[in-house]
């Protein structure tokens, strides 16, 4: 049964005009549920807020940030931009269910995702696994447009596409790195592990100092060695997000020896992630306004008392000493 909040967004969908003022009331509303706070337009102070302003703007109506929203797609503007090298090898793309209902995989390991979608994704590692083809269908009749507004996911084409697996040489996906650039400068960088066992997640100043703030009550982990190739992710991160007027974020995956480009984010977390401890929330907003302004770490204060870190995004409640509000794992 839907909640009253989830039956007063359905109504605002269906009644709310199909453009960007539109999508921004959309927007408002799920963002003052989310946070907590009535946002300012005017002059923008936090995170979500400039993003909620870029909504408001039409930004992600941009052809291009449509384009390349499509997962597939998005394959040839990397190609185009910093080379086919940086994208993962497709070896089907399907487009109805009858095409999923025939799949036949030859290529092992790989992995099935839509092209239109966001954190959907099966793993197949051998011909022996099990495909639940239903499930797989059902992502074509995902709409993020229809769900929850993400206008840059407007005009895309439903498809799903099974492409090559990026190991981290142990059997498991390599690590997941997430480039925040603004005015196509990378600012700072997040970096998943274990995402479908034990979730952990970590930020990073670009001259990788830890930044020990969480948001989406994800677990923080152990911090983590300098990647050997960081200064080549931002570089690829910087030569993408030029073509993005504000911000955009740059999604990949590392393996070791190799980097390639999962996807462009236009509208972090749809405006409601919410940094925490607050201060990096105030920290990222002031980047859009300076661009010469670099993240560094809070010197955080221990509380009196302790925080059970539960079992937000899959890892075990441990018992840690709090700072300010953040949620770690030893």
């Amino acid at each position: 049964m839907k909640t009253p909040k989830e039956i007063s967004r359905d109504i605002l969908h269906y009644i709310l005009p199909k453009n960007c003022f539109g999508d921004y009331l959309f927007g408002l509303y799920s963002f003052v549920i989310a946070n907590e706070y009535y946002p300012s337009m005017k002059y923008p102070r936090r995170f979500m807020e400039h993003m909620l302003r870029m909504k408001r703007s039409g930004e992600l109506y941009d052809p291009l940030r449509q384009m390349t929203s499509d997962k597939y797609r998005l394959k040839q503007f990397v190609a185009a931009t910093v080379g086919a090298r940086y994208s993962a090898e497709t070896y089907q793309l399907l487009r109805t269910e009858e095409d999923v209902e025939s799949l036949s995989l030859t290529a092992f390991p790989c992995v099935i995702k839509p092209t239109h979608g966001s954190s959907d994704v099966v793993i197949v590692r051998s011909a022996a696994d099990a495909i639940d083809r239903k499930s797989i269908a059902r992502w074509l009749k995902i709409d993020l447009y229809r769900q929850y507004r993400e206008a840059n996911y407007r005009y895309l084409r439903p498809a799903v596409m099974v492409e090559q697996m990026i190991g981290d040489g142990n059997g498991s996906v390599a690590k997941d790195y997430k480039v925040y650039c603004i005015d196509g400068a990378p600012k700072f960088i997040q970096v998943d592990t274990d995402r479908l066992t034990n979730h952990v997640r970590n930020y990073y100043n670009t001259d990788w100092e830890h930044l020990p703030f969480t948001a989406e009550d994800c677990l923080i982990g152990p911090v983590e060695r300098r990647p050997a190739a960081l200064d080549e992710m931002q570089q690829v991160a910087r030569r993408l997000a030029a073509y993005f007027p504000g911000y955009v974020r740059v999604d990949l995956l590392y393996s070791g020896r190799e980097i390639k480009i999962t996807e462009l984010d236009h509208s972090t977390a749809n405006c409601k992630m919410r940094p925490r401890p607050i201060e990096y929330d105030d920290m990222i907003g002031a980047l859009f306004a300076d661009p010469q302004r670099r993240l560094r770490p809070v010197t955080a204060q221990p509380a009196a008392d302790d925080v059970l870190a539960g079992e937000a995004c899959g890892g075990p409640a441990v018992a840690m000493p709090r700072l300010a509000g953040v949620r770690l794992r030893p």
